[in-house]
């Protein structure tokens, strides 16, 4: 569960970073 959730705020900021 702790990996997921570090992969999951790896994915957000992937995504931010794209956005930006």
């Amino acid at each position: 569960m702790l990996t997921n959730n570090k992969a999951k705020l790896h994915f957000q900021e992937l995504i931010f970073l794209n956005i930006s």
